[in-house]
């Protein structure tokens, strides 16, 4: 939990903004809006463009959690 909580980069430097989980799969997302997947503790971006448009539709989702902005 604590590396969860910790800032995290890709390989090539790009920092880690945000985690979405879509059903048993977690996604991350750096500065630019790339989406990742998670590999031990490496980030692989993801080519896949239907899963690249979910994971970024969850972030145009209005939310009603007031502490999620």
């Amino acid at each position: 939990m604590e590396e969860e909580n910790r800032e995290q980069f890709t390989s090539d430097g790009k920092r880690i903004i945000a985690s979405i989980s879509l059903g048993n799969e977690r996604y991350y997302i750096d500065e630019n809006r790339d989406v990742y997947e998670k590999l031990g503790s490496v980030f692989i971006e993801i080519t896949n463009k239907e899963i690249i448009e979910k994971v970024k539709s969850v972030l145009n989702m209005p939310s009603k959690d007031e502490f999620m902005y």
